[in-house]
């Protein structure tokens, strides 16, 4: 397996940081966009129909919903370690296994959602920086950091493949060709991240210039596998399949239900809507963007937004098998 290298560019001249009171002010603005979006979406819709059906929630579907993080985590820790392999770095099941628990963990219970991401970035690379200084490959935080960016966009990539599959259902006929032109984008995107100049032919890159680069580098090395994009998918796939059933969880914790075309509908842009980066504590979007697809589907957006609601519950009730695994396993000794 090729180890990718980034050359070394000594002599790197920072772009100025903003003032720590300013940085802080534009780290809030996503969840305050997030908590100011959920109001909005909780005054639009009929609130005596939304406590009615928030009523009728039975914990019993939420904890077997929360029980599948197990099996999610399995699969995320193994999908992060092909994308490690795949960028010539190890990492033990076992690790990765605690570490993305960890991960996962953070992201649920602080309000950014991507903090436990940059803590297994930090992690990992303080973990693997004697071994890649060994082999003088590149930087431990460069490496961490395309592994775990890497990972989680190649995984969103799939989701936005199943998500375009459901577009004949929305449109039909249209919905095919639109399908086939989604699809052609992104093959087109692979095929112009091909061709982007090499570190040797820019004359002064930037340090983002520098650094997309390096990133764009690391993808392609993803992209010139076919037997690790066969793995990504499938993996990838298995996770969208757990996830759609968590979803069958909250929606019977509510009594509600959908047929399995409205169900193909809804799911995937639910799903799709968490990864926006506006969210209070992982509610926001996933509930505006459930009551509009109810709307559409000329249901009840009440229980739509129900619906999101009791997805959040269960996504925060992961975190206690999460923080089991946490304790459980212990961490292994640096080389």
């Amino acid at each position: 397996m090729r180890t990718w290298q980034a050359q070394a560019t000594p002599h790197t001249e920072l772009a100025p940081e903003p003032p720590p009171t300013r940085a802080r002010a534009r780290a809030w603005l996503g969840p305050l966009a997030g908590l100011l979006l959920l109001l909005a979406t909780l005054y639009y819709v009929d609130q005596s129909a939304l406590r009615t059906r928030l009523s009728q929630l039975r914990a019993a579907p939420i904890l077997l919903g929360a029980a599948l993080i197990l099996p999610q985590l399995y699969w995320l820790a193994a999908r992060w370690r092909l994308t490690l392999q795949q960028l010539g770095v190890e990492l033990s099941q076992r690790s990765a296994l605690r570490e993305y628990a960890l991960s996962v963990l953070l992201n649920q219970l602080l309000p950014f959602g991507v903090a436990g991401d940059a803590v297994r970035v930090v992690r990992h690379a303080r973990s693997t920086a004697r071994d890649l200084a060994a082999r003088n490959a590149a930087s431990p935080l460069s490496s961490a950091l395309h592994g775990v960016v890497l990972d989680r966009l190649m995984g969103q990539l799939v989701l936005l493949v199943w998500a375009l599959a459901t577009l004949p259902l929305w449109f039909g006929a249209a919905g095919v060709g639109l399908c086939a032109l989604g699809l052609m984008a992104l093959w087109l995107a692979g095929v112009a991240l091909r061709r982007l100049p090499a570190f040797g032919e820019l004359r002064q890159p930037t340090t983002f210039t520098r650094t997309l680069l390096r990133l764009s580098l690391a993808l392609r090395q993803l992209l010139s596998s076919p037997r690790y994009l066969l793995s990504q998918f499938l993996l990838s796939s298995l996770l969208v399949l757990s996830l759609v059933a968590q979803l069958y969880c909250a929606l019977t914790a509510l009594g509600l239900s959908l047929s399995a075309a409205a169900a193909t509908q809804v799911f995937p842009l639910m799903l799709l809507s968490m990864s926006v980066p506006l969210s209070f504590a992982g509610f926001g979007p996933r509930e505006a963007v459930t009551a509009e697809l109810y709307r559409i589907l000329q249901l009840s957006a009440a229980d739509g937004v129900a619906f999101a609601i009791a997805f959040g519950a269960l996504q925060v009730c992961t975190s206690v098998p999460c923080l089991l695994l946490v304790l459980c396993l212990r961490e292994e000794p640096g080389p």
